[in-house]
């Protein structure tokens, strides 16, 4: 089987004393199979990722984020093998979910701060359900929130995070013949 590539990937870094973000686009898409199942709840997204159990780290120790394709999650999840971290989780939320007909608007969210001791960021999936509720999830069920921003003290609390910044990238478009969205920055909240 060949592969063509493209990979979404966020890195923030700091240069002068600024916030600087760089964006590259690289997808892995599979040429056959491996097409994502709808879901019948939303729930079933959380147990296919195992609650994220099944949490692999970015190459490199995170220094690059990058953004695996979703039908690289399901050939992950299919083989019983660990699917990836936030980012990951967060492109397969919203990829099944538009493909499951759950959602009228999507984004990835991602909070960058201080966890603990360490400056660190982590991805979300954020979506509008067909019944006008804004959620969120990462790991585990979907949680509602209120408001634009409503998602980021959800994530503070949860882990424990002094946040510097957040942002969101809105889902463009969703294409089901391939399981593949467009993703476009949409909202930066920092200071």
């Amino acid at each position: 089987m060949t592969e063509r590539s493209t990979r979404l990937g966020i890195r923030i870094g700091w240069r002068f004393k600024a916030l600087r973000w760089n964006m590259s686009l690289r997808r892995t898409l599979p040429d056959s199979g491996g097409t994502i199942p709808p879901v019948v709840t939303e729930v079933e997204v959380a147990e296919r990722l195992h609650f994220g159990a099944a949490y692999k780290p970015d190459p490199r120790g995170g220094r690059r984020d990058v953004m695996r394709h979703p039908r690289m999650v399901q050939k992950a999840i299919d083989a019983n093998a660990p699917v990836g971290d936030c980012e990951d989780h967060a492109a397969y939320w919203l990829a099944t979910l538009f493909k499951s007909g759950y959602v009228t608007k999507g984004s990835v969210g991602t909070v960058h701060g201080l966890f603990g001791d360490k400056v660190a960021g982590h991805a979300v999936a954020l979506w509008t359900g067909t019944d006008n509720v804004r959620r969120t999830a990462d790991y585990a069920a979907p949680t509602i929130y209120t408001g634009d921003w409503g998602w980021v003290p959800v994530y503070a609390a949860k882990y424990n995070i002094k946040v510097f910044c957040a942002t969101m990238y809105r889902v463009e478009s969703f294409d089901t013949s391939t399981d593949s969205f467009t993703l476009r920055p949409d909202a930066f909240k920092g200071g």
